[in-house]
């Protein structure tokens, strides 16, 4: 790469803060990127892969902005974007520009392609009117998307042609760099290469600049000029594309490569599988980061983190067996002795004969005791005793009292099977809800109760009210005077605010029937009598 690099990023870092316990305490934050540079020239593609999970999408992102750096620089032609205002920073974004991972999910499901691919086009008032459209058209057709399907909505089109409206969209304002999130991650195989094919044609007309996201070497290896190499946050070796696949020096790079398939079955390549999984980036590991599943580790990689060493032009590797190398001379094939002279003294330690069993002293086994047994079954009567009293308590009334028991017991129920903290929180949540239930029984017992006691007294006030003016009454609010001590209101409406009906049978068999007043207190409202009794 000649003269001044399109975009030159320095130091990129993005940690994203989390927070534990009830109180939201700051925790040790996510360390996605932490401390990644690169270039890119203008009309040059850089492939950024890595697994899943080391940081290459939020690089993409950071570069546009589209989440706001921790710390570092990103300048694009000579501009620190990082610290553009909002204004500048929209102008800034007709020159760069992002096609997304998912095709579908990129796109507004209520916008024809159209309307997608234009409105960037207002937005920067590029284009005004029929303009808009006629630009539109030119771009769709050149992705290959016809003029007749452009006012169809993204659920019309299949997976690969989404994505062409995706491309299309980006590259409507002429930009200068596109950001590529692996953008052919989620299509078939046979559209994959189509999409290879028109992303290289286009930077061929238009002299753009790509930084190409993507996890397959095989795809990355075909359309970059340049490839770096990401680990857990960090790039760990950057070089020219047939170089890199010729001549892997870092580990990591070298087990990504083991994994590609080779289309040919008389070829068999030594396959490098990485043991362990992929450590934290909330707790990344001390010195070089790759030490924990690297086949080649030293006991310097736990404490030493490794520096970038250009082993050739253009190839640079993170790695401690590259630190001392020669600069000048191509340290590739030292640096590759050195690795897999480390790899085999790994191996051979780990397959070391074990020690005889004879040999190994024997363990004091303690005698058992029976008081730990004793205190188990004191702690488990206790812990029953507690969570039966807090239900009792529930049913009572006293719910705080019940709650705090109850999760007393639990807690010391579950503190020898899920540990203290937990204990102590999953016993007070399920004292909390075993008392919300004992109060929703104790409400309802109460209710009924509540309920038979009324209607005894509804019944004696009709039986006053009967031998004192020798007829039942017509309705319920003959009996408002009579009712104030029973349901507490100066008219009788029905204490539960709904219609209900009184029934009593008469002394010849036949039912009196005695309706109360309405939800809106109205009377009259469902009163209903079956019979009255005879005159005297």
């Amino acid at each position: 790469m000649s003269g001044e690099p399109l975009l030159r990023v320095e130091g990129l870092t993005k940690h994203y803060g989390v927070s534990k316990g009830l109180l939201r305490r700051p925790a040790e934050p996510v360390r996605a990127v932490d401390g990644v540079s690169f270039e890119i020239g203008r009309g040059e593609t850089l492939g950024l892969v890595g697994e899943s999970g080391c940081g290459k999408t939020t690089v993409g992102r950071a570069v546009l902005r589209l989440v706001e750096p921790t710390a570092g620089r990103v300048v694009f032609d000579g501009v620190d974007v990082t610290a553009l205002a909002p204004e500048p920073l929209r102008a800034l974004r007709r020159d760069v520009q992002m096609v997304f991972q998912d095709p579908f999910g990129s796109l507004n499901p209520r916008m024809t392609a159209l309307e997608i691919v234009g409105e960037s086009l207002a937005v920067h008032g590029i284009a005004r009117g029929a303009e808009v459209e006629r630009r539109v058209v030119a771009v769709l057709e050149r992705v290959g998307i016809p003029r007749a399907w452009i006012r169809r909505y993204p659920h019309e089109f299949s997976g690969g042609q989404r994505q062409r409206i995706g491309i299309a969209r980006a590259i409507a304002m002429a930009p200068r760099l596109v950001v590529c999130d692996e953008p052919i991650s989620a299509l078939d195989v046979s559209v994959q290469a189509q999409v290879i094919r028109l992303l290289i044609a286009l930077r061929r007309e238009l002299g753009l600049a790509y930084l190409f996201i993507a996890h397959d070497l095989a795809v990355v290896r075909h359309i970059a000029d340049r490839i770096a190499v990401m680990y857990l946050g960090q790039i760990v070796e950057t070089a020219a594309s047939q170089r890199l696949f010729r001549a892997p020096a870092h580990p990591y790079t070298r087990a990504l490569l083991s994994a590609v398939p080779v289309p040919d079955p008389r070829r068999r390549p030594e396959r490098i599988v990485l043991e362990g999984d992929v450590p934290s980036p909330r707790q990344p590991p001390a010195g070089c980061r790759f030490h924990t599943r690297c086949p080649a580790a030293v006991e310097r990689c736990r404490s030493q983190e490794p520096r970038g060493v250009a082993l050739a032009a253009g190839h640079v590797v993170h790695c401690l067996h590259a630190d001392d190398l020669e600069p000048g001379v191509d340290g590739y094939p030292r640096m590759r002795e050195r690795v897999e002279s480390a790899t085999a003294a790994n191996r051979a330690r780990r397959v070391a004969p074990a020690e005889p069993v004879a040999a190994r002293p024997a363990r004091a086994i303690a005698p058992a005791r029976g008081q730990p047994a004793v205190r188990s079954d004191l702690r488990a009567a206790l812990a029953f005793g507690l969570v039966a009293g807090g239900a009792v308590l529930a049913l009572l009334g006293a719910a705080v009292a019940g709650v705090a028991a109850a999760g007393l017991g639990l807690a010391i129920l579950l503190r020898g099977v899920a540990g203290p903290r937990r204990a102590w929180a999953v016993g007070l949540a399920l004292g909390l809800v075993l008392c919300v239930l004992a109060g929703r029984a104790f409400e309802a017992t109460a209710s009924r109760r509540r309920a038979e006691a009324q209607r005894e007294a509804v019944a004696a006030e009709i039986d006053r009210f009967a031998q004192v003016t020798g007829r039942y009454p017509l309705a319920l609010d003959e009996l408002g005077w009579r009712l104030v001590p029973v349901f507490g209101e100066a008219n009788a409406v029905d204490p539960w605010g709904r219609a209900w009906r009184y029934r009593a049978p008469l002394a010849d068999g036949a039912e009196f029937a005695l309706g109360s007043l309405g939800p809106d207190g109205a009377p009259g409202t469902g009163d209903e009598v079956g019979r009255p009794p005879p005159a005297e």
